[in-house]
């Protein structure tokens, strides 16, 4: 199990950063994860960076906040993502 943070998760984009040497990073943590968690606030729901860590359907769990945008997260739940908002 791992769990990360990232500065976008866009429904086409996927899970991005906007630090080069983090995506390299993360990419390799997703690929030796069995369950993957990604925590994020409402302002990265739907904003896309630089570079992509991962697709949508690597996410298992993603945690945000009670402001992320409604449509957007049942996107994310009709692709097989757990959400949990806190």
């Amino acid at each position: 199990m791992s769990i990360i943070g990232c500065d976008g998760v866009d429904l086409t984009m996927g899970i991005t950063t906007s630090v080069f040497h983090e995506s390299k990073i993360n990419q390799k943590i997703i690929e030796n994860s069995s369950t993957l968690i990604v925590v994020c606030d409402y302002r990265k729901i739907g904003h896309q960076a630089n570079f992509t860590i991962g697709k949508i359907e690597d996410i298992d769990i993603l945690i945000t906040d009670s402001y992320a945008d409604e449509r957007i997260l049942t996107a994310l739940e009709k692709s097989g993502v757990q959400v949990i908002q806190v």
